[in-house]
C-alpha cells in the first residue's frame, strides 16, 4: 500500500507523483470531479480500486520510451510496475514516425527493429502499452479508466433556455424554449407542438407524465426520463 493506505481508505482515488511535468495532470484530473492526491510514488499514478490491487499508469512519450531503453532503466520501471499491479499500463505519447523521420534532427539512431522486441518484452511482463497522440489524450485515457472502474457517468453541462425574446409571439417564444432541449431537433420540436397545447402541458408532462395517454413517439417517450433528470438537477442548483 501506499503511505499506509488501504485499498477500502483510498478507493476510487488517483495518486499524482509530485512531479512538475505531471503537474497539468493532476489539475485537469481535478477538472473532471476526481479527488487528486499527491504523493511520492515508483510511478507517475495509481488509480485505487475495490480490488487487492491498484490500476498502475506510467506515461512516456516515445522519445523517452527509446531513452530508457538505451539507459536500461525501461526493465527496472517495468519491474516496480508489476510488483505493485496486476493492471499496469504505459501511456505511449507521440509518433514513431517522426522519432525516425529524416526531418525530425533529434531522431534516434536507434535500431527500429529492435524496438519491436522490447515491445514484446512490455507485454511479456503484463504491462500494456496504450499508443496516444499526445498529453490531452493521455488525460482522456486517464479519465475513461477511472470512469470505467467507478462506474461514475460522464454528465455534460446542459443549458436550457429560460426565456425568449419578448418580440416574439407568445407561441414563438414556446417554441423557441422547446427548442433548447436536447437530443429533441426540429422534428421533435414540430411533434411537440402537434401533442402539446402549451408549455405548461408540455413540462407538466416530462415531470409528472401527465396526460399519459398521449400517442407519442418511443423516440421522445424515451426522453421523458433525461429531461426530467436536466429539470430536477436545473431546480436544485
Amino acid at each position: 500500500m501506499v503511505d499506509g493506505q488501504t485499498p477500502e481508505e483510498s478507493i476510487y482515488n488517483i495518486i499524482v507523483r509530485p512531479e512538475k511535468s505531471l503537474e497539468s495532470f493532476s489539475k485537469g484530473l481535478e477538472k473532471f470531479g476526481w479527488k487528486v492526491s499527491k504523493q511520492s510514488i515508483p510511478v507517475d499514478f495509481l488509480i485505487w480500486t475495490n480490488k487487492d490491487f491498484p490500476t498502475v499508469i506510467e506515461r512516456k512519450t516515445v522519445a523517452d520510451f527509446i531513452r530508457s531503453i538505451k539507459d536500461g532503466s525501461l526493465i527496472d520501471q517495468l519491474k516496480a510496475m508489476r510488483q505493485l499491479s496486476d493492471d499496469s499500463y504505459i501511456l505511449l505519447e507521440g509518433s514513431w514516425a517522426w522519432t525516425f523521420s529524416l526531418k525530425n534532427k533529434y531522431r534516434s539512431h536507434f535500431n527500429e527493429r529492435s524496438l519491436v522486441g522490447f515491445i514484446d518484452a512490455v507485454d511479456k511482463f503484463g504491462v500494456r502499452i496504450i499508443p496516444v497522440n499526445n498529453q490531452m489524450w493521455s488525460m482522456w485515457w486517464i479519465d475513461k479508466r477511472l470512469r470505467d472502474i467507478t462506474g461514475k457517468v460522464k454528465r455534460m453541462p446542459i443549458k436550457l433556455r429560460p426565456s425568449a425574446s419578448p418580440d416574439l409571439t407568445p407561441a414563438k417564444q414556446a417554441e423557441y424554449i422547446v427548442g433548447g432541449f436536447p437530443y429533441l431537433g426540429p422534428s421533435g420540436v414540430e411533434e411537440i407542438k402537434t401533442k402539446f397545447s402549451t408549455l405548461k402541458s408540455f413540462i407538466d408532462w416530462i415531470t409528472h407524465e401527465t396526460p399519459s395517454y398521449l400517442m407519442l413517439s418511443t423516440r421522445i417517450k424515451n426522453l421523458r426520463d433525461k429531461w426530467k433528470g436536466i429539470l430536477e438537477e436545473k431546480w436544485n442548483e
